[in-house]
């Protein structure tokens, strides 16, 4: 068994609507031309700073957590992101897996979620109009840094994605629904040696999303990421009418290990069905 390469769609900004977005939105696209318009586009790293204080909580920015490929069962260690080549000459390891961890906007800098315009297609999200409820906010900055790449996972609670690039490249491995079963040994780490999962699937998308680049990821995908460059990225989940099954079994499947927001979540979105 060895994977065959999937060429992503690649959609202009301009000619999609919410209609497309119906029919697209069970595989994984790029749009480009979405985010031209952003005032996020002159962001920088030097413009993240100006926000806050490296006291207060800025997601990566300031300190990133990273273990060696294949350490699952170690912790994470934190690290001050100004010294990352050194470390990196010290450990003698090429790559590292880093904690994903965000920088929520609307709660935590109001002043840049201003420079994120939503997407119309993407308009309609039930955890956006729950927000309140749930105290679960979006749009959230992911800061990512070269030769770090992230565990193979499916969306938090199997959510739909979205990631707007502001800054850099991550080279992103995409699996449809059909290859989970496959990829189970492999799901929560990180394997550098991206051959051994293609080698074990049927299918899979590859492909490197760069500055300018609007992806959509739908629920039930597994992916891996890896930071070629330095990155800055925007990133939304999404949960409507299209990938509510996928949700809500994820919720019920995982019971009462399910943190209890997401609980609430299943209820809000139960009552509202109900009600319609």
């Amino acid at each position: 068994m060895s994977a065959t390469i999937i060429d992503i769609p690649v959609i202009a900004h301009d000619t999609i609507d919410v209609e497309d977005f119906v029919a697209h939105a069970h595989q994984p696209y790029i749009i480009r031309g979405a985010i031209d318009q952003w005032p996020a586009r002159d962001w920088n790293f030097e413009t993240l700073r100006r926000f806050g204080t490296p006291d207060e909580w800025r997601g990566n920015l300031d300190w990133v957590h990273l273990r060696p490929p294949h350490a699952e069962d170690e912790p994470f260690v934190p690290f001050p992101t100004a010294n990352l080549g050194a470390l990196r000459a010290e450990v003698g390891a090429a790559k590292f897996e880093y904690e994903p961890t965000e920088w929520c906007l609307p709660v935590q800098c109001p002043e840049l979620a201003a420079d994120v315009r939503i997407p119309r297609y993407f308009a309609n999200d039930w955890l956006a109009r729950l927000a309140p409820q749930l105290g679960v906010h979006y749009p959230r900055i992911l800061i990512g840094y070269a030769n770090t790449g992230s565990a193979l996972h499916y969306d938090v609670f199997n959510t739909a994605s979205w990631m707007a690039m502001i800054h850099g490249k991550k080279d992103w491995l995409v699996f449809p629904p059909s290859e989970r079963k496959y990829l189970a040994p492999f799901a929560e780490r990180y394997t550098p040696d991206t051959d051994a999962l293609l080698a074990i699937t049927n299918r899979a998308y590859r492909f490197t999303l760069e500055a300018g680049d609007l992806l959509f990821v739908p629920s039930s995908h597994y992916h891996q990421v890896e930071n070629q460059t330095d990155s800055i990225a925007v990133t939304y989940n999404l949960f409507n009418e299209h990938n509510v099954s996928d949700v809500l079994g994820d919720l019920f499947a995982q019971g009462t290990r399910a943190p209890e927001v997401f609980r609430q979540l299943a209820r809000l979105v139960a009552e509202e069905v109900l009600a319609a």
